[in-house]
């Protein structure tokens, strides 16, 4: 850079600065924002990026950007942190839950009658269940068995009787019990497609809308009291295992067809229903307007300052830009 242009060179970079630095007060912030309002802020989607080239680059960012190890242990940090808290302990769930939000959100999951149909039988058909059933059906029936005998045996006279007749009870029905367990799971197998449509009917007849309601509201009613603390029941090394497995599901399933295919659907929806809608207006709708972002950037410029210009920051970004158009002067 030659000599004469130095000069006003370095003016150029103060002049710079201090505007930056004076940002609030000289109205450069607001300048600023405004220019980018009024022209960025009339394009829409459809002019600023296709839908094409969007879908790309989401797709490019979401499955390319890597689950690193440290990011993991950062999510299990944060999560324990948050799960350990003491304010957990302090908090009751009705504090975080107002009735009148518990009970919309209620009425709306029990409007959903098809998927609480199709999950009462997804679960009567589970094998699991069709065991647990077998097996508290052959106890009940045992256990009934066992207490019909006690019970006979404290009629007057049978008693004895009883034991009159043990030894020949006892060579005559040698291997009985075992028949009759094997006879009373014969057909309890042999039944249980009848008992498990027994099963689902009364389930489904039983469990309507208003008898959910009503568990709903007893259940609400129980814990409604109780601290929001999952800390009971998992340890920070539990929290670490459900986030490198939370990763390893995130690594598969960014990679699938179902979500490159569902990314495109989701996009092209956005193009279809406000492509043509100018960028202001977007941002309207989440309550974000020209004095909003005004209001904010004034009020944290002056914090994150001191920041910037202390790390010089500011001042290299600045000589960057001057300095070529002063050097070929």
């Amino acid at each position: 850079m030659k000599a004469p242009h130095k000069k006003t060179y370095e003016a150029h970079v103060a002049f710079e600065l201090a505007r930056l630095e004076n940002a609030v007060d000289n109205g450069f912030l607001q300048q600023e924002l405004e220019l980018l309002w009024d022209s960025v802020g009339k394009l829409s989607l459809t002019k600023l990026i296709s839908r094409k080239a969007l879908t790309a680059a989401v797709e490019r960012r979401v499955t390319s950007l890597p689950v690193t190890d440290s990011m993991v242990t950062l999510v299990a940090q944060v999560a324990a942190q948050l799960v350990n808290a003491d304010i957990n302990g302090k908090t009751k769930l009705n504090d975080l839950l107002r009735e009148k939000d518990r009970q919309t959100l209620q009425k709306q999951a029990l409007a959903l009658a098809k998927l609480r149909k199709d999950l009462i039988h997804a679960t009567v058909n589970n094998p699991l269940y069709a065991d647990t059933v077998a097996d508290l059906l052959y106890h009940g029936i045992r256990d009934y068995v066992a207490a019909g005998s006690e019970f006979t045996k404290k009629v007057p006279g049978m008693g004895s009787l009883m034991n009159r007749g043990g030894d020949f009870i006892g060579k005559r029905m040698e291997g009985l019990e075992g028949k009759i367990e094997e006879k009373v799971r014969g057909y309890i197998s042999g039944n249980m497609h009848k008992i498990l449509e027994r099963s689902e009917t009364m389930l489904q007849s039983n469990l309507t809308a208003g008898q959910l309601a009503k568990i709903g509201d007893e259940v609400w009613h129980a814990v409604k009291q109780l601290p929001p603390r999952i800390d009971t029941y998992v340890s920070d090394k539990d929290i670490v295992g459900f986030s490198e497995t939370g990763a390893d599901l995130w690594r598969h399933f960014r990679e699938t067809d179902y979500f490159r295919q569902q990314l495109g659907n989701a996009i092209e929806s956005i193009y279809k229903h406000a492509g043509k809608r100018q960028l202001s207006s977007w941002l309207a709708d989440i309550g974000v307007d020209k004095e909003w972002l005004l209001d904010e950037l004034q009020l944290l410029w002056p914090t994150i300052w001191p920041a910037l210009e202390k790390s010089g920051y500011l001042e290299q970004v600045t000589r960057a830009r001057l300095e070529p158009f002063y050097a070929q002067l």
